[in-house]
């Protein structure tokens, strides 16, 4: 996995694979008004050796180019290509 150009490794350990999620930030604004839909998200991963969570926003992601992969088009996760529905959201394209 590419973050930005950049392989990623776990901070803490060092490992090299992960769980892909997204996470809601919300604000005490949005969440006041009961606009939590509104907050940004944030791409996390969860390292598979240690469970060192890695927070990103806005980056560009990108897989290995040895893994055939695609993109959920509900909630943007990579989907293995071994994976017949996203393993997120349960979304069967």
């Amino acid at each position: 996995m590419k973050i930005n150009s950049y392989e990623l490794r776990c901070g803490h350990c060092g490992g090299e694979g992960f769980t892909r999620r997204q996470a809601q930030l919300n604000t005490k604004g949005l969440t006041f008004f009961d606009l939590d839909f509104l907050n940004p998200s944030a791409d996390v991963f969860i390292c598979d050796r240690c469970g060192h969570l890695e927070w990103f926003v806005g980056a560009k992601i990108s897989a290995h180019s040895d893994k055939a992969a695609r993109d959920c088009p509900n909630c943007s996760f990579t989907i293995p290509e071994e994976e017949g529905i996203c393993p997120n959201c349960g979304s069967a394209d």
